[in-house]
């Protein structure tokens, strides 16, 4: 089971305890638990926002998965452009890149044509 399908059953099952605990207790006793509950719920949501906004923290699982590009079409482009069949990006992309069996690219003149892996 993925990380976020857990968390969200987790989340189903506190809710309904909660709600049954909720509905079993006393009155007088409901209000001295509530504000207890609460209070814990509070902090634990401030955690998660705070992992959440941490930099990276839902990147780094897919930076490492490499990008596949195999027999693409062709791509022509006229004067001054950019035709593409390969792989084009920063140098963390195209460090994880894999070109196969990719289609003709041509340029005009001033342009630019890739068919493999180009940073930029």
């Amino acid at each position: 089971m993925k990380m976020r399908h857990t968390v969200l059953a987790l989340t189903g099952a506190a809710v309904t305890a909660l709600t049954g605990l909720f509905a079993v207790l006393q009155w007088d006793d409901a209000t001295q638990v509530a504000p207890m509950v609460s209070a814990v719920i509070a902090v634990g949501s401030l955690g998660v926002t705070v992992w959440a906004a941490l930099p990276g923290s839902r990147v780094r699982s897919r930076s490492d998965a490499p990008i596949r590009v195999a027999r693409t079409g062709t791509a022509r482009v006229g004067t001054g452009g950019t035709a593409n069949t390969g792989v084009m990006g920063s140098a963390a992309t195209v460090r994880r890149a894999e070109v196969e069996d990719t289609g003709e690219a041509e340029a005009g003149d001033g342009g630019d044509a890739n068919t493999g892996v180009k940073e930029g």
